[in-house]
């Protein structure tokens, strides 16, 4: 099973990710951020993602996450902790 993680609330996210987890039974949404904590509870709640977070870095450390989804290729976390997670989660 994959589950993704979501650095971000944007317009693409369902399209681009949601919907397709969705069509596949192998994959998942499991947690979602943004930088405000209200969007991101929005979000979640309306594409039925279980848990919400504070801040990209909880989503990334999440042991029960072995896929991230960036929808927001300019924001302001490092890759190298992403490139950490796929190496060694």
């Amino acid at each position: 099973m994959i589950r993704f993680g979501t650095l971000g609330a944007a317009y693409i996210t369902p399209a681009a990710l949601i919907v397709r987890c969705n069509d596949d039974p192998r994959a998942s949404v499991e947690i979602v951020t943004a930088r405000d904590r209200s969007p991101a509870e929005a979000f979640a709640k309306q594409h039925g993602i279980p848990n919400v977070v504070d801040n990209y870095q909880e989503v990334i450390e999440d042991i029960n996450i072995n896929a991230i989804y960036n929808p927001q290729p300019t924001a302001d976390w490092p890759a190298s902790r992403v490139e950490y997670l796929c190496q060694y989660h």
